[in-house]
């Protein structure tokens, strides 16, 4: 029965083949787009895909005609639709693609035709008094004719009744509406604005007529503004305001916006604001009556300088044009090099051209050029620009023969003018060693020796010691460069020091990271605690035992060679792998973690870092190229110089890296702004295998591992200017005594003293070499938030270069604070304190606490209302938002929101404030500036909402969504029902959002993207490229007047200046801050004192913007 059942089935089954061998798949053809609307005489392409055959191919057809026709537009044989001149009737038309593998079958799509044409209509509402006149601009575009013919109430030209307007205007003119003798039926008539080439473009805008009264003027906000500006936005308050009414600030009528009959917003521009002094304004009713007048200041403020560039120059006897970017370049600002002025153009008042004049740059070295306005207190921001010498290098010693034994590391005590070598070789005379170098004399001074088969040494400039890694003892040589004597410092029974190769010292917070060979840990050492006198034998401990060298281990992967670079102001140690396994990894001295890790490649050794352009120069010997890495922004470059580079050095002082080639016996030149390689490679002895610069001198010293020679090579002459390489502290908290400084470098002379802001100098003490001074700070410039822009004067008036000293103010608030917003025209910040339920007022000019005042639970986010001086505080925990009264810091009311208030923002000309609600994925509005208790309304928005920006002459907001990735653009034209314009995805993240009102723009930070993605709000997209940022940025604050773009890093504890009209990233500042929270920011408009949140220390800290 089995077998006879197992036959039927395998019968039916032939059977059933039999009778499927005769048919055929079926033939479908799709088309896309499958709609679409095309302007007249545009083009679309349009796809068919064939399925079920193997004859892809198709007949296109318009409207059942083969290729189309004039009327109906017409179609390529590869399916590019093009359309007709004229649009036809009707309006759409059918494109067909016939499958030639079955004539039956087709698929089509849709055509809207449109004539291109857009209209858009200013203002789209307006209120006039009777009588009064009132201009309608309409901008057509699309079309060369841009006719609008005008109507009221659908009567072409209006009537006597409703107003009469201007029948036709073309090019944008406009068209002047001219109101009633008599206010009309419903108080309101419509003006409409209708194309001449295509009726169905057109819009309206609503007009209000009412009586025409005379206006009066009761306030202004705000009463302060910064001469140089790029604008200023004012608001008024008083009675009977028209859209016909005018601001006048002195006599200069500038552009008015009516908010309401009681609220003005009236935008200064830049040629009102210009210079410091008193400003009266007033309000204009279109009959000429006046109000009384009110005052305005316009205070000098200090320039701002984000950048200028180019960053360096090849020495030149021509006249050289550098562009300096910031803010408040008002009238009498000038640029300056060397403290001497120069010829200055403003282009805008965020940007300067200074011309240099002719001898100015024919000297190698580092100069100042900064920005001055006389009139301001402080008065100049400062940077430098590095001068590259005519590159002629040359070997001019050549020393160690008889001494050295496998030279294989050397660095550079700059203080000391001592040069160490390491002595690789495990046999013979002076093995096992460091040699000391005479970088003046070009002498050998001492031999000395270390541990068992030393691989790296790093100095620490300041203490004068060098440190060796002992690969075969595993321990690490501490050697006082004065006395010579040496510490052998070892970790028994640990892993501390496994293998040690590459070493680097921080001699600003005196830390140094040992890199081991081939281990996933590298470990930290605190130079403070070595013990005193220099002992023969030190213990290191993690954790710390009495008597024992406090040691730290971090976590990194590393190679066979791992060599080590350090940027001092930021305490960073960068890594190379060195071969075999690891990546670039760069480390947090002081808060002993990894800031990030990079992807090079496994062969990539030496390293080295410009600590004035925060840039890396990374050397593979496995690739034929070096790359310039940077550490603002990641962003890398590369020279190709071929392969078997195997260690590199920069000169700060120059911008010229030089690069050492094993194979060829050689070193190469690089000039890291553009990159390029300089000159032609210098021959050094055989198989060199480090380098190191002594950058006061411009001298380069090769350490030759198979001659056993060290080559000193002169790369160019440099200035006789005193020249500074290293400033401590380069970042201090404000102090109420004043504070040590040091700096190194080359040529202070007996005599020298210190500046701070080109002040008074400050008697200073100087080395015997030169190479090191000693001054004290006064303790008035350290008792606020300041930036002091500190150079050396020598006698007969010779400046140095310049360093930039931030003085940060910490001022304690509540507890776990979160959020932060400023109020400019009270001066003051609002903290709102998650852990203690509270917000803390703190004067911005002292860094005093005003005031705390306890709000809802778990307050997170907080926005100001400036000219109404009222705050409004999200508070997470309880589902509602405070409007405190920031005049008598009271809380008002107190408006239900939805689930997990997290973000807050307030249009300043509706007086609307926005909450977005995270847990109920909804935006909440209500209106803080009426009488009694606000009525909230919400709509729902996309995935965990957040931070948001308000561009409120856009009438438009940005939502980020931390879930959905994306942000949206709201229009806020009905305050309490805001619509969604356009939704912008594929920001990874988004926590921060801001509005620039220059370019009208918005930027969204992307957390888990590390950028800034620019938001274009009336397109409704991304502007690409992003521009990379710090690590983890949570937080973002921009103020246009001086360019400055701050985001906040939790992931690196940094904080990134970017110039954001040239969209670089520009500095990066340490904060050394240990927090597992994001930090909020914002930034006074007129100061550029950033107020920055420390979550985890409970203090809000002040930060002089922009360096």
């Amino acid at each position: 029965m089995r077998y006879w059942k197992l036959s039927l089935i395998v019968l039916g089954c032939l059977v059933v083949g039999a009778c499927g061998s005769t048919s055929k798949a079926k033939v479908t053809v799709t088309v896309g787009p499958s709609a679409v609307n095309v302007p007249l005489l545009q083009t679309v392409q349009f796809t068919a895909t064939v399925g079920g055959a193997t004859d892809q191919t198709v007949v296109w057809k318009v409207n059942d005609v083969v290729g189309g026709n004039a009327t109906t537009g017409t179609i390529s044989t590869g399916g590019l639709y093009t359309a007709p001149a004229a649009i036809p009737t009707p309006a759409t038309v059918t494109i067909k693609a016939t499958s030639n593998a079955d004539s039956t079958v087709s698929g089509t799509a849709t055509v809207g035709l449109t004539s291109g044409v857009v209209l858009t209509l200013t203002p789209l509402t307006a209120t006039v008094g009777t009588g009064e006149t009132l201009l309608f601009t309409a901008t057509v575009t699309g079309n060369t004719n841009t006719g609008v013919n005008w109507f009221v109430n659908g009567t072409a030209g209006g009537a006597a009744t409703t107003g009469t307007i201007t029948t036709m205007t073309t090019g944008g003119a406009p068209a002047t509406y001219t109101a009633p003798a008599t206010i009309p039926t419903g108080g309101s008539v419509t003006v409409k604005a209708v194309s001449a080439v295509d009726t169905n473009q057109m819009a309206t805008a609503t007009v209000t007529i009412v009586t025409a009264a005379n206006p009066t003027l009761s306030s202004i906000s705000p009463t302060h503004a910064a001469a140089g500006s790029v604008f200023q936005d004012f608001y008024l308050t008083g009675t009977n305001f028209l859209s016909s009414s005018r601001v006048l600030i002195g006599s200069t009528p500038v552009p008015t916006t009516l908010l309401s009959t009681t609220l003005l917003r009236a935008r200064a521009p830049a040629s009102v604001l210009s210079s410091a002094g008193t400003r009266t304004v007033v309000v204009q009713r279109q009959n000429g009556a006046l109000t009384s007048s009110l005052n305005i200041a316009v205070d000098s403020v200090r320039p701002a300088l984000v950048s200028a560039l180019p960053e360096s120059s090849p020495v030149t006897a021509s006249t050289v044009t550098y562009t300096f970017q910031g803010g408040f370049y008002g009238s009498g600002v000038f640029g300056e090099f060397q403290g001497t002025p120069q010829t200055s153009t403003p282009v805008t008042p965020q940007q300067l051209q200074v011309t240099l004049g002719a001898g100015a740059l024919m000297t190698p070295g580092l100069f100042e050029v900064g920005v001055k306005n006389p009139a301001a207190t402080p008065s100049i921001s400062a940077v430098n620009i590095a001068l590259q010498p005519v590159m002629s290098p040359a070997v001019t010693n050549t020393i160690g023969a008889g001494v050295l034994n496998q030279p294989q590391a050397i660095t550079v005590d700059t203080s000391l003018g001592i040069a160490a070598v390491v002595n690789g070789g495990t046999s013979g005379a002076n093995a096992n060693s460091l040699s000391l170098i005479d970088v003046v004399s070009k002498t050998i001074i001492a031999t000395i020796p270390v541990g068992m088969a030393p691989k790296s040494v790093a100095v620490d400039n300041e203490r004068d010691l060098a440190l060796v890694t002992d690969n075969a003892s595993s321990d690490i040589a501490v050697v006082n460069l004065v006395t010579h004597a040496v510490t052998i410092l070892s970790a028994p029974g640990t892993t501390l020091f496994t293998n040690p190769y590459g070493v680097g010292v921080d001699s600003i917070h005196g830390l140094a990271l040992v890199a081991n060979q081939s281990t996933n840990s590298a470990t930290i050492i605190d130079l403070s605690t070595l013990p005193a006198g220099s002992p023969a034998t030190a213990v290191c401990d993690v954790p710390p035992v009495a008597g024992h060298v406090l040691c730290t281990t971090v976590g990194i992967s590393t190679g066979t060679a791992p060599q080590v670079a350090v940027l001092p102001q930021l305490g960073w140690a960068m890594v190379t792998p060195g071969g075999g396994a690891g990546s670039l990894s760069v480390v947090d001295l002081v808060n002993k973690s990894v800031v990030f890790t990079s992807t090079v490649n496994l062969s990539t050794r030496g390293v080295a870092v410009n600590t004035e352009t925060e840039k890396l120069l990374l050397a593979d010997p496995g690739s034929s190229f070096v790359s310039v890495f940077s550490l603002q922004d990641q962003a890398v470059s590369t020279v190709n110089l071929g392969l078997n580079n195997v260690a590199v050095a920069v000169n700060p002082l120059t911008n010229v890296g030089v690069v050492v080639n094993q194979s060829t016996n050689s070193v190469a030149l690089v000039d890291m702004l553009a990159p390029a390689a300089l000159g032609t490679p210098v021959t050094v002895g055989a198989n060199p295998q480090a380098v190191a610069i002594d950058p006061g001198t411009d001298t380069a010293l090769v350490a030759n591992q198979s001659d056993n020679t060290v080559s000193i090579i002169n790369l160019g002459a440099v200035t006789s200017n005193p020249q500074i390489v290293q400033m401590d502290p380069a970042v201090i908290f404000t102090s109420g005594a004043s504070v040590p400084l040091t700096l190194i470098g080359e040529g202070f002379l007996p005599g020298a003293q210190v500046r701070f802001n080109q002040l008074t100098p400050v008697a200073a003490t100087v080395s015997a070499n030169g190479r090191k001074i000693t001054a004290t700070i006064p303790a008035t410039l350290v008792s606020q938030a300041n930036r002091l822009v500190v150079d050396v004067q020598n006698p007969a008036n010779v400046f140095s270069n310049v360093e930039n000293l931030l003085v940060i103010q910490p001022v304690p608030v509540g507890t776990a604070p979160q959020g932060v917003a400023i109020d400019p025209e009270r001066n003051v910040a609002v903290v709102t304190n998650k852990g203690s339920n509270n917000i803390t007022v703190v004067d911005m000019n002292t860094g005093n606490v005003l005031s705390t005042f306890p709000v809802g639970t778990n307050p997170t986010a907080v926005a100001v209302l400036s000219r109404t001086g009222q705050a409004v505080v999200a508070n997470e925990g309880s589902g509602s938002a405070s409007i405190v009264d920031l005049s008598g810091v009271a809380a008002t009311v107190t408006v239900a929101t939805g689930g997990q208030p997290h973000g807050v923002a307030i249009n300043p000309d509706s007086g609307y404030a926005y909450v977005s609600n995270a847990a109920s994925n909804s935006l909440s509005s209500f209106l803080i500036t009426g009488t009694g208790t606000p009525v909230s309304s919400a709509i729902a928005v996309d995935a965990k909402p957040g931070a948001m920006a308000v561009a409120p002459e856009l009438n438009a907001l940005a939502l980020a969504h931390e879930t959905s990735n994306d942000v949206l653009v709201l229009d806020l034209t009905a305050p309490a029902t805001p619509a969604i314009r356009s939704r912008v995805s594929g920001i990874n993240f988004p926590t921060g959002v801001a509005y620039d009102p220059v370019s009208q723009l918005f930027m969204a930070i992307s957390s888990l993207g590390n950028n800034l993605e620019v938001i274009d709000p009336v397109a409704g997209r991304l502007i690409p490229p992003p521009v990379r940022v710090g690590i983890n940025p949570t937080s973002l604050a921009y103020n246009f007047q001086s360019s400055t773009l701050l985001t906040a890093n939790t992931g690196s504890n940094t904080l990134s200046v970017m110039d954001f009209p040239n969209r670089r990233v520009r500095s990066v500042l340490a904060l050394n801050l240990s927090s597992t929270f994001q930090f909020a920011v914002d930034i006074h408009p007129r100061t550029n004192i950033a107020a920055i949140v420390d979550t985890a220390n409970n203090r809000l800290l002040l930060v002089p913007m922009p360096r």
